[in-house]
This record gives structure tokens, sequence and C-alpha cells, in this order.
């Protein structure tokens, strides 16, 4: 099954090693790193949302 894992650069509670190493671990896994993002990559970046959503729709 495909994975989306979205990362912040600048999160500071869950940092981007930690999703690199998740996606590094998961088959199918699509890491997408958000530039000047916190925690709430999908809320509070359009970035992230538009992300989630081509994700979505392949």
């Amino acid at each position: 099954m495909p994975v989306l894992l979205l990362a912040g650069d600048r999160d500071l509670s869950t940092p981007v090693r930690w999703a690199r190493e998740a996606a590094a671990a998961t088959p199918r896994a699509e890491l997408v790193v958000l530039e000047g993002v916190g925690h709430s990559t999908q809320s509070r970046s359009d970035a992230g949302a538009r992300a989630a959503t081509e994700f979505l729709l392949r």
C-alpha cells in the first residue's frame, strides 16, 4: 500500500530525520519535506494540503 509521509523542516516535535527513517523502512513510501513548515503540515500549509491531495488522487 502506498504511504505518504509529510514532514515540516521546522518541526520541533518530530524531526525530518525520523520521517526519513520511517520512509526508508516502509515499502512504497513517499516522503515530502515541506520547507518553512512546522508540525501541522496539512492544516497549516498549502503545500502540505496540496501534496496530500495529489497523493490521494493518483
